[in-house]
């Protein structure tokens, strides 16, 4: 079998025909680039074909990504499903024989680990696969690389009842080829200089001052001025076809005592020329810590009530096995001063929280329990609780029987609507239900294809959105629950932000999208090709402004965090954050000129328009490992913020939350 390797940082993920299910059918138009351009057969196991490619081009110097993608063809009458991993081990890739390998199996799509096909329909698979070598896919160019692979076809009816599956393995080999900028842009902007002068207001030249030039995964350039204030360095541009946009470059100087400021370039000719001019930097800001508090385990989680007087985290994502976090395992509920409101023990992690905005009501899920059923339940603000889930819940995602899974349930996302009458709940399987909860009563359920990490509802609770792991986004009536659109949005949705106007979606897998889609229609008003796993999204009070942020960065991008224009995607700013390597999440001020940035050891404050910074602290310590903690409250002055970080050098998935005031 052969594989598909496509030049492509922002890949195309999925192409999704539909969902076969019974009951609600949600449907999900294929996505144009979503093809195979020289298509050879790969096998046939049964009524099910496999398609690829015999060969694999990409661009350098910063091509890190590869993806597969097997095209999985339905040729019966009846439903199929196909399930491609039962374990990690179920898809490994290995190196040319007598290279060391950095290479590694990063995401699968879609998610979770499995998809139905409706007959004579078909779907993409897509495998990402990750050189995480400084020279990316160069040392494997005209080189074979396989892909080991095993996989399982059952057949299903349109009413969920499932027939045996069926076991195969195979190995998929292909060639990669490495091309050059010259091959792919005809000779034309291969190699471009950036130079220019640092000067400060009066003109005079600031030297041994570092600038850094950064865009891209691999495309970082930290230079210092010379005694004549001039920095200069190479830079070699990439071209995304499918986007049609060359790579922008973000000049920003970083000198003490001076205002930072950002110019973005593109690489429109041979040599571009930037003369600088800082201003003396004239204000500043300090925080002190008021208190901690030890949570045992990681504050993944975290939301809080408008005004910050209700705020509940949840610890999650340790991958430690349950009797290692027996009595860690809290909600705990705050306000922004650090009293503890109250305390409740858990049956499992909990990736999720949702407070109301008048702090009356917080609801959690969790990912599983002893006795294989998990629920989203209500509690009130003294620690009551006012509602959970039935055990029994209709599912309209049927693959699990075929496995003997009946009983089991994961839960993902819930949400209460605003107004507080209706929860919205779903798992990671793809079911989804809405209830009355406060008349105990399921109004409608509905599956989409993969984890529903997303769930937002419109001002006026008419709609509902949610983005899913088979890499669409979707809108549907509250009343109804008919779907109104689906759009592809490329990967597995992390995080998404509603205004009036726009549905915004950033993605964690491969492809690392930012997405505007329109609320109304769902149609895409623009992207960008961001280059790590987006993981924060916050838009300005206004309404005007994007703020996007990774929990990668570092070596694999410096472009971390920045600001865009919401209606037109033009990249305004982008933060370089001193000492850390990352941007989870972010809070901006009311007047939205300043933005409080976090990550896993630490936050700043900065000005949202230059990227200057006026407070900057390293909460953790450099010995202690980033917590993957996105817990960030911020009162709408940034005087008060309460953040999760983990100060235990002992302990990888410790946690604490931490309370600051601004002085």
């Amino acid at each position: 079998m052969k594989a598909l390797f496509r030049m492509i940082v922002l890949a195309y993920f999925i192409c999704v025909v539909s969902v076969a299910i019974y009951g609600r059918e949600t449907k999900a138009a294929a996505d144009p680039q979503c093809e195979l351009i020289n298509p050879t057969k790969l096998g046939t196991y049964g009524d099910i074909e496999l398609w690829g490619e015999k060969e694999y081009k990409f661009t350098l110097p910063c091509d890190r990504i590869m993806i597969y993608q097997v095209l999985v063809k339905n040729t019966s009458d009846k439903y199929k499903s196909f399930k491609y991993l039962n374990d990690i081990n179920d898809i490994k890739i290995n190196a040319p024989s007598g290279i060391k390998s950095h290479l590694w199996v990063g995401t699968i799509h879609p998610q979770p680990n499995w998809f139905n096909l409706q007959p004579k329909s078909e779907r993409m698979m897509q495998i990402t696969v990750e050189a995480l070598n400084k020279d990316g896919m160069k040392n494997y160019s005209k080189k074979p690389v396989s892909l080991d692979m095993n996989f399982e076809i059952g057949e299903v009816d349109n009413r969920g009842s499932f027939g045996p599956a069926t076991k195969h393995s195979l190995s998929i080999e292909s060639t990669v080829t490495t091309i050059s900028q010259k091959s792919l842009t005809k000779g034309k902007k291969c190699t471009v200089k950036i130079c220019g002068y640092l000067k400060n207001s009066k003109g005079k030249p600031i030297k041994n001052a570092n600038v850094l030039i950064s865009a891209g995964w691999c495309m970082h350039n930290s230079v210092f001025t010379n005694n004549k204030g001039y920095y200069c360095v190479k830079v070699k541009p990439y071209y995304s076809k499918y986007r049609k946009m060359w790579s922008e470059y973000a000049i920003t100087p970083r000198v003490k005592g001076y205002k930072t400021k950002t110019i973005i370039v593109k690489p429109s000719k041979k040599k571009i020329k930037k003369t600088i001019k800082l201003k003396k930097q004239t204000s500043k800001i300090s925080y002190k810590q008021t208190k901690k508090i030890n949570l045992g385990i990681q504050a993944y989680e975290l939301d809080a009530s408008a005004d910050g007087s209700v705020i509940a985290t949840l610890p999650f994502h340790t991958l430690l096995p349950k009797e290692q976090t027996e009595g860690k395992r809290k909600l705990t509920v705050v306000d922004k001063s650090g009293t503890v409101l109250f305390q409740k023990a858990i049956p499992s992690e909990a990736p999720y929280a949702d407070v109301s905005d008048d702090g009356n009501y917080i609801v959690i899920t969790s990912e599983y329990a002893g006795d294989k059923k998990s629920n989203a339940v209500i509690f009130d603000k003294e620690g009551n609780e006012l509602y959970r889930t039935p055990d029994q819940l209709p599912l309209l995602n049927h693959f699990t029987k075929v496995y003997e899974r009946d009983d089991y349930r994961e839960s993902y996302c819930a949400r209460l609507s605003n107004d507080n009458r209706l929860l919205a709940y779903s798992s990671t399987d793809g079911d989804f239900w809405l209830f009355d909860w406060k008349e105990n009563k399921l109004l409608w359920n509905t599956c989409v294809e993969g984890q529903i990490r997303t769930i937002d509802f419109s001002a006026d609770d008419s709609t509902i959105y949610m983005s899913a792991g088979g890499g669409f986004a979707y809108a549907f009536d509250t009343a109804t629950g008919e779907q109104k659109w689906s759009s592809f949005i490329q990967g597995w949705g992390t995080e998404a932000v509603l205004t009036d106007k726009y549905y915004i979606v950033t993605t964690k897998s491969d492809g690392y999208a930012l997405i505007v889609l329109d609320a109304k229609t769902g149609k895409k008003v623009w992207d960008y090709p961001v280059d790590c796993r987006g993981t924060g999204l916050s838009v300005s009070p206004d309404g005007k402004k994007l703020w996007w942020g990774d929990d990668k960065g570092g070596d694999y991008s410096p472009v971390n965090s920045a600001v865009f224009d919401l209606k037109t995607g033009k990249l305004l700013t982008v933060f370089t954050i001193k000492e850390r390597y990352s941007a989870m999440v972010a809070r901006w001020s009311k007047d939205g000129k300043k933005l409080l940035i976090k990550d896993g050891r630490g936050f700043g404050v900065y000005d949202s328009s230059t990227g200057e910074p006026f407070f900057e602290k390293n909460v953790v310590g450099s010995k202690t490992a980033d917590s993957l903690c996105f817990s960030l409250y911020a009162s709408d002055d940034l005087k008060y913020v309460v953040a999760g970080f983990n100060t235990d050098t002992d302990f990888r998935f410790g946690g604490q939350l931490f309370f600051f005031k601004q002085k």
